[in-house]
Parts: structure tokens; sequence; C-alpha cells
């Protein structure tokens, strides 16, 4: 409903569109692509390749921070009650270890990048 409400205010009402008949304005050079794709397959092969690395970088980072932070906090295995359970060795030992193998991940991803235009 609020779709339908949002697209009848921005569709001119010159043209008779309904709600299946809205196409997107970027299919025409787009087709079944994401927008993203076509911006990067515009760029220099070096700069694309940095951005990329750059993206994924960031992305499985925050992916390690999600998993660990909701694991920690969510289930409370990150704070101590009077002393150290085996569920906070366990947090712990997971946290330095998934730590470890993330740098692990991100040199051998980095590793022997050259600066662009050399």
């Amino acid at each position: 409903m609020l779709i339908s409400t949002y697209l009848t205010a921005i569709v001119p009402h010159s043209k008779n569109y309904s709600l299946n008949s809205y196409t997107n304005p970027f299919n025409h050079k787009v087709k079944h692509e994401l927008y993203l794709s076509t911006i990067f397959k515009n760029m220099e092969p070096d700069v694309r390749d940095f951005l990329v690395r750059i993206l994924q970088t960031i992305s499985m980072t925050m992916v390690w921070l999600l998993v660990n932070m909701s694991v920690g906090i969510y289930f409370g295995f990150a704070f101590f009650e009077h002393k150290p359970s085996i569920g906070n060795i366990i947090f712990y030992s997971w946290f330095l270890a998934s730590f470890v193998a993330l740098i692990y991940y991100l040199k051998k991803k980095w590793k022997g990048w050259k600066e662009i235009g050399e």
C-alpha cells in the first residue's frame, strides 16, 4: 500500500502506469546486473582491483565483528560473573583464534600489492 502510494507520487500521471508495469529507468542499460557492477566495468583494472580489495577487507572485518559481538554480548560469554566459566574460556579462545585467522587472511589478501600505476 505504501509502495503503491509512493510510486503514484513519483510516476508521471500523463502515462498510464500501474505498479506491475513500472520499470526501472536503468533497465535498458543494466539488464539484470547491479548498477555497481557496471560502474566497476568502466574503471581501470588497477583501480577496480584496489577497490574490490578494500570492500572485501571491510566486509570480512565487519562479519568477524558482528559474529563475535553477537555471540559475546547476546549470549553473555564476553562478561564474567564471579569467575571465568567454561563458556568464557571457549568464547575468548574462539575470539583470539578467529582474530589470528582474520589477520592471516588480510595479510594474504594484501601480500604483493603494488602501488597503482607501477
